[in-house]
């Protein structure tokens, strides 16, 4: 499930597969298409940095899960887009569409704690969670700026007309930033992943049907009544 229909599209056209359902969706948002569905796993790669609200968007996924339920996510931080989200909140022509923009402490190392604090703030049980550094190298600076315009959750308030002028303030910024071409040279970008598996905790009746089982079990291999 993706908010965009082209890479909705994209992937049906590229991956299908008899047991696959690609759908158009935000799970933030009250159109989810499957909100009377509860699943046994939730994986969320890349997903909640692109919302405004990450804990908004952890709060759907425990509603959405079974008792028992898997959540898999990971959350990349201290990206390159985040100083161009700083630069275009302070920018005259831009700064309208990111009022929302978290404070920088949000993407720091101190980010960590704060997701396992609203994890445990929600009711799952966290089985991991973990930092890694991570890279990735684009094509060029150009197709950089297609990334974040594609993936920021405030640049979709910006208007279609406006978005060849944002584009191209964009490119300007990150060319004055790390001082390559915007077409030829590749840009490398470096960042920070948050892995975190976690399970929503099985309800009572559950837990006490496995508990029976277990003590049921051991009574059998010691020839117990």
């Amino acid at each position: 499930m993706d908010t965009s229909e082209q890479l909705v599209s994209y992937a049906a056209m590229k991956y299908p597969h008899a047991s696959v359902t690609y759908t158009v969706g935000d799970v933030t948002s009250d159109n989810f298409p499957f909100k009377w569905t509860s699943f046994d796993k939730i994986f969320a790669i890349h997903v909640l940095q692109c919302v405004k609200d990450y804990r908004g968007g952890l709060a759907r996924f425990f509603d959405f899960l079974r008792p028992g339920g898997q959540l898999g996510v990971t959350y990349a931080t201290q990206l390159f887009t985040d100083f161009l989200d700083r630069e275009f909140s302070h920018d005259e022509k831009w700064k309208n569409y990111f009022e929302d923009l978290p404070e920088e402490s949000e993407r720091s190392e101190s980010f960590q704690h704060a997701f396992h604090t609203c994890l445990d703030s929600l009711g799952f049980e966290v089985k991991k969670i973990k930092t890694e550094p991570m890279e990735y190298t684009f094509p060029s600076l150009e197709k950089a700026v297609v990334y974040y315009i594609g993936t920021s959750p405030y640049v979709k308030g910006i208007p279609a007309e406006l978005r060849d002028p944002f584009e191209e303030d964009c490119l300007e910024k990150m060319t004055t930033e790390f001082n390559i071409s915007q077409i030829s040279d590749p840009f490398h970008a470096t960042y920070d992943c948050l892995v975190v598996v976690a399970i929503k905790p099985p309800a009572e009746e559950e837990k006490h049907e496995k508990s029976g089982g277990k003590l049921k079990s051991l009574r059998s291999r010691l020839s117990l009544p």
